[in-house]
């Protein structure tokens, strides 16, 4: 008899929660307008090619300041950072790629190194050199 009681009174908690649930899931789709709104951003065209160009202002800067171009056979990851669209990772793996394969023989070797394709080389292409070669 005492257990049935129990399970009764479980029986009633639960119902009584779920309805609890139920009337606050009601009222909170009434007091919205049904309408769902997904908000998106994106960067506006006019602001990456902003930073292309501030990019690409300071690598001239450290062209200018150098006085040369950047040797790629020579250079530091830190040098190498200064150009174009080239970060710790990719400035990194040139390095790397260097050492591995002994230098590079071309400009155009670059592509060889993962991460930079025929767009950045055309963007660091007037920035380097290879020990005066190109």
């Amino acid at each position: 008899m005492m257990k049935l009681r129990n399970a009764n009174l479980i029986l009633i908690a639960l119902a009584a929660a779920f309805l609890i649930f139920a009337a606050g899931f009601c009222v909170g789709r009434l007091q919205s307008d049904g309408n769902t709104r997904v908000i998106t951003m994106r960067q506006p065209a006019a602001a990456s090619e902003s930073s292309t160009e501030a990019m690409s202002s300071t690598a001239e800067t450290a062209a200018t300041q150098q006085g040369a171009k950047l040797d790629l056979n020579k250079a530091t990851a830190e040098e190498l950072m200064t150009l174009p669209g080239i970060g710790e990772i990719l400035a990194g793996r040139i390095v790397a790629y260097r050492e591995a394969h002994g230098g590079f023989s071309s400009i155009d070797e670059l592509a060889l190194v993962e991460g930079i394709g025929e767009k950045r080389i055309d963007a660091i292409r007037d920035y380097v050199t290879l020990g005066g070669t190109e």
